[in-house]
């Protein structure tokens, strides 16, 4: 009599479990139908970018040439002096409501401040309110402690000025590090 129970008990939670899988199943697939849009670009070679500096052209008013320095540490140190990796995120933002501005280079330079990489190759036009994201794997180290980027970009004479960020993140062994960096912009002279 026991063992019956129990077989009954065990095929209950086997039941239970597989519909528990088939849900986790079902809503994956759904979920990959509605899956939001991605803003986030790991690529360095040449992008095939939505857009183009064209469309910006269209608007009327003088451009403003700009430059901002952010920086992007692939790694910090421990309070031992040990590398800890570090993934991280630019974002480039567009804060004004009615304006695009136009990217014209992201460049990625090393703690010795070589260039290493160009990011959105052939520019980017970020439209009014958009978000644009380049990320870098906590594995890729080649940036160093000291990495920058110089975001190359232009605005119309009276529109509201971009704000471009890093965000740093670690994790692992039951700990999180996050932490951010602000651009500083610049006019081109």
């Amino acid at each position: 009599q026991l063992g019956k129970e129990n077989t009954v008990e065990i095929l209950k939670y086997f039941m239970a479990s597989v519909v528990f899988v088939a849900s986790l199943g079902i809503a994956y697939v759904s979920g990959q139908k509605n899956s939001p849009y991605v803003s986030i670009d790991k690529s360095y070679l040449p992008v095939n970018v939505q857009g183009s500096l064209e469309e910006a052209d269209t608007q009327d008013g003088t451009w403003v040439e700009k430059y901002s320095y952010i920086s992007a540490y692939s790694h910090i140190y421990t309070f031992d002096g040990r590398p800890l990796e570090m993934a991280v995120t630019l974002s480039l933002q567009n804060l004004d409501r009615t304006k695009s501005l136009r990217i014209t280079k992201v460049l990625f330079h090393n703690t010795q401040g070589k260039l290493i990489r160009e990011y959105l190759v052939g520019g980017y036009v970020l439209k009014p309110l958009e978000v644009k994201e380049i990320f870098i794997l906590d594995k890729d180290l080649e940036g160093g402690s000291g990495a920058n980027f110089i975001v190359e970009y232009q605005k119309q004479y009276g529109a509201s000025d971009a704000k471009f960020e890093t965000i740093m993140t670690s994790g692992g062994a039951g700990k999180s590090y996050v932490f951010s960096s602000a651009g500083r912009n610049f006019l081109v002279e």
